[in-house]
């Protein structure tokens, strides 16, 4: 089977053409020679019998071999041209191949750098999530803890209960007519003021601050990196009850409360 496939190949590395043109090369001579003997049967004969006879296969056979090599030189110059164009093509469409390769390296790239980023927008997100969350619990037992402060206001209170009497003080028209929204009424201000003051309780009011300054600063990372509102503005507004409960308990004066304000309020928080 090896056997007639090698010979097969070896007959195939002569193409058609050419065979055909060896065989009528050969075919010529032979008629030449043929006729030349048939009507001389002396043979070569003498030496200038012999130039005639040179002279004759020259002039009949030069004419035709001569066609048959400038059939030959068109013939492998199509082929070239045909093979040159073929090469072309196939170079076209290696460099159309390598180029859309490259498009789609690139594209896969470039999706794998945004999965990558999603990614890790997402971890940060969900850190700053339970970051929050714990925070927040710890806040929310503080201002929920009940405190004797102060006896002006019924307590003992909640931070919580505070904010929710003081709202309802200021409902009443019970701050001087000039004083600002973050005023409170002078007795009831110095009443929670020297409390906030005693030793013993000056480590509760700084836990307090701490933790609700550190929901803000939360809240400050969700809207400079993560740049999402679906969680922030739930945070939010559950981080402003505390800064105003920190406010009306004079944990933080009204110089701070506005700067945490303007830290955590922007607008998709105001749209919300």
């Amino acid at each position: 089977m090896t056997e007639n496939t090698k010979s097969r190949s070896e007959e195939d590395l002569l193409p058609k053409p050419i065979k055909l043109i060896l065989y009528l090369a050969l075919f010529s001579i032979a008629l030449v020679l043929m006729i030349y003997f048939s009507n001389f049967n002396n043979g070569f004969g003498k030496q200038e019998t012999f130039g005639q006879f040179g002279d004759f296969v020259g002039g009949v056979l030069n004419p035709f071999l001569t066609f048959l090599t400038i059939f030959l030189l068109v013939w492998s110059i199509t082929i070239q041209v045909r093979e040159l164009r073929s090469t072309n093509e196939q170079l076209k469409a290696s460099r159309e191949e390598l180029a859309n390769s490259a498009a789609a390296l690139e594209q896969t790239k470039t999706t794998h750098e945004l999965n990558h980023n999603l990614q890790l927008k997402q971890a940060r997100r969900k850190e700053l999530q339970d970051a929050f969350e714990y925070q927040y619990s710890i806040a929310n037992d503080l201002f929920s803890q009940e405190i004797p402060i102060p006896k002006l206001l019924g307590g003992p209170i909640t931070l919580y209960q505070l904010h929710e009497r003081i709202n309802d003080i200021k409902i009443f028209g019970l701050q001087t007519e000039n004083s600002s929204s973050l005023a409170l009424p002078p007795k009831i201000r110095k009443s929670i003021t020297e409390f906030s003051e005693q030793d013993k309780n000056r480590h509760f009011y700084i836990q307090c601050k701490e933790s609700v300054l550190e929901l803000c600063s939360i809240l400050n990372e969700f809207h400079k990196h993560i740049e999402t509102t679906i969680v922030s503005i739930s945070y939010y507004r559950r981080t402003l009850k505390l800064l105003n409960s920190c406010r009306d308990s004079c944990l933080i004066d009204g110089e701070d409360y506005q700067s945490l304000l303007n830290l955590i309020d922007y607008s998709t928080h105001k749209n919300g």
